[in-house]
């Protein structure tokens, strides 16, 4: 391994010499050899530095890996307060999942509060407290 190492090194300077000279078919046969050598030492270990490594498929790779990491990480942290519009979004689903359970189960919805009759020229909110309706009769 040790020999592949150093021959795929003199390779590489062979690569970067060839290159400055410019003629192309010196470069074309340099860069050969030392791809050559490369995918010897990929057959031999593909985890080493030196070996050929498809770029396209390491970088999903670790995008996947990012991401899950990313998705694994809000459900560990509960010590970290929900923003506001999230609290809300999650009481919206609550109730919207709520909703939908009663309606599986046969039960009709809950009616809408019905308007209170007005007393006194004064008309109260649905829903108000007796202690609201009292102060003002």
């Amino acid at each position: 391994m040790d020999a592949l190492v150093k021959q795929c090194e003199a390779a590489g300077e062979a690569v970067k010499t060839a290159k400055a000279g410019g003629d192309k078919a010196v470069i074309a046969e340099a860069v050969a050899k030392l791809l050559a050598i490369k995918e010897e030492i990929t057959k031999l270990d593909p985890a080493h530095p030196m070996a050929i490594v498809d770029k396209k498929a390491a970088k999903k790779k670790a995008a996947a890996e990012k991401k899950a990491q990313a998705a694994a990480k809000p459900a560990a942290e509960g010590d970290k307060p929900m923003s506001k519009n999230a609290q809300k979004a999650a009481a919206k689903k609550a109730l919207k999942d709520a909703k939908k359970k009663q309606h599986k189960e046969g039960g009709a919805a809950a009616p809408p509060p019905t308007a209170a009759a007005p007393t006194k020229g004064f008309a109260l909110r649905p829903g108000a407290s007796a202690a609201a309706r009292a102060k003002v009769a």
